[in-house]
């Protein structure tokens, strides 16, 4: 029962350090972008519609990693219903 929930909290810690990962990669991604602009001579025109392209698909991949971190929730929580249910078979 030890090896399941060591288990189960060693997932939930690999799930909450991939969120943070993603999130700090994403807000990279803009400084990288912005930081870009100045070297790339582009017009201000230019810089806005890439600006507007990044900002339309990041706010799609948020999304997506939103339902990916309530889907994460969900196997937690299966997985604290089935420790539950182990652990009552074993008492």
């Amino acid at each position: 029962m030890e090896s399941l929930s060591e288990t189960l909290t060693d997932l939930r810690t690999r799930q909450i350090e991939h969120r943070e990962d993603v999130i700090v990669l994403i807000g990279e991604l803009g400084i990288d972008v912005e930081k870009a602009f100045f070297s790339m001579g582009l017009t201000e025109a230019q810089e806005k519609e890439i600006l507007d392209i990044l900002t339309r698909q990041l706010s799609r991949l948020v999304t997506q990693l939103e339902a990916g971190m309530q889907l994460d929730d969900d196997f937690t929580a299966l997985g604290a219903r089935v420790a539950n249910a182990v652990n009552k078979v074993l008492l």
